[in-house]
């Protein structure tokens, strides 16, 4: 795991005290991570969001006053460069439907192993989504169960750009993909934008889904 040298600032929003006290204390023994308030609601969480601008939100669902999902979409449309990871007891399908259509670019359970919530967090502030193990595969039958409409016309990736969307999907950082193909984190960066411009797909999720259904990686 690469760590940035910058602090990842994090702000947790849960109504349940000790689950707040818990995930402080594990995220204090990681340097590269600052907790740097808590909320107990959505509203709250929206209002401390915009003065303490944190680079992550770890979000609960179930709460007083605003609601996580709610909280979320607010964010991510007025406070864009804030990214929010759901942390919840919650694993239906329906749940997980709402939370990516809310904006958020992560979801742990809380009955997952704490370093779950460590590699959310670096994750996505690489720009990466994370799921649980157990959302990943709720999501992954999801699109496996898709079928494509007959409609759908599949924009042509080149083998260059292909090779680059594997990689992106299976969550290599641009530095590790520059190195395994032989090209400048420039180049791949631009790779990355031509590949998000001819699918019109904007997120991992997004590129995940596609990846599996043109069958470049094997679920």
């Amino acid at each position: 795991m690469e760590f940035t040298a910058e602090k990842i600032r994090v702000l947790i929003v849960d109504d349940h005290p000790m689950v707040i006290a818990g995930i402080k204390t594990f995220l204090a023994e990681y340097p590269q991570i600052q907790v740097i308030g808590e909320s107990i609601n959505g509203k709250e969480a929206i209002e401390r969001a915009k003065t303490m601008l944190p680079d992550i939100i770890l979000m609960d669902i179930s709460m007083p006053v605003m609601n996580g999902l709610e909280a979320t979409k607010i964010i991510n449309k007025n406070l864009p460069t804030i990214d929010v990871i759901i942390l919840t007891m919650h694993d239906d399908k329906e749940y997980i439907r709402q939370i990516f259509q809310c904006g958020a670019k992560g979801y742990v359970l809380k009955n997952a192993p704490q370093s779950d919530i460590l590699k959310a967090i670096e994750s996505v502030f690489r720009g990466d989504a994370f799921f649980s193990p157990e959302v990943s595969k709720v999501l992954l039958e999801e699109i496996t169960g898709e079928r494509k409409k007959p409609s759908e016309v599949d924009p042509t990736l080149t083998q260059q750009e292909e090779e680059v969307l594997i990689l992106l999907v299976k969550e290599f950082s641009t530095k590790e993909i520059a190195d395994k193909l032989c090209l400048s984190p420039r180049t791949v960066e631009k790779y990355r934008q031509n590949i998000m411009d001819k699918l019109h797909i904007h997120t991992s999720f997004g590129l995940a889904k596609y990846a599996i259904k043109k069958g470049l990686i094997i679920v």
